[in-house]
């Protein structure tokens, strides 16, 4: 349904507050409190420890995808796939990069499938190049 299974810290399955179950695993997991067998058992099921990883391959996935359906990687700052920010969650790999914080194994995955950092400047030099072949063609 979904696409995924990162479970927000407040979702309540059944009535039961699941969400902060799960945050109350990680950070056992974090402290390294958590028994072994419950560990294995939790990763079987696809718990992501780092919520960030998690959302960051959640995102690549979907950019990917909107590559796919429409060629290029400019996302516009609104745009959701389904009940994900995606445009939003662009703009904050951007935030990232300018401020030096976006780790480098991430920026080389972003970069791999088109992204960039200039995407304005891009756009720009791509429509002044169409423009040049318009002028020519026309005078």
């Amino acid at each position: 349904r979904n696409g995924h299974a990162l479970v927000l810290c407040a979702h309540k399955e059944q009535g039961f507050g699941l969400g902060g179950w799960l945050a109350r695993q990680r950070a056992r997991y974090r402290r390294g409190t958590l028994a072994e067998d419950r560990r294995s058992r939790l990763e079987a099921e696809g718990v992501v420890w780092d919520r960030d990883l998690g959302a960051f391959r959640r995102g690549l996935q979907l950019l990917i995808t909107f590559k796919e359906w429409f060629r290029h990687v400019l996302v516009p700052k609104c745009h959701r796939e389904g009940d994900f920010p995606l445009g939003a969650w662009m703009r904050s790999q951007g935030l990232k990069y300018y401020g030096g914080t976006l780790d480098e194994s991430r920026r080389l995955q972003l970069e791999g499938i088109g992204v960039t950092w200039l995407p304005v400047q891009e756009e720009f030099d791509s429509a002044l190049q169409l423009f040049r072949f318009f002028a020519q063609r026309e005078r």
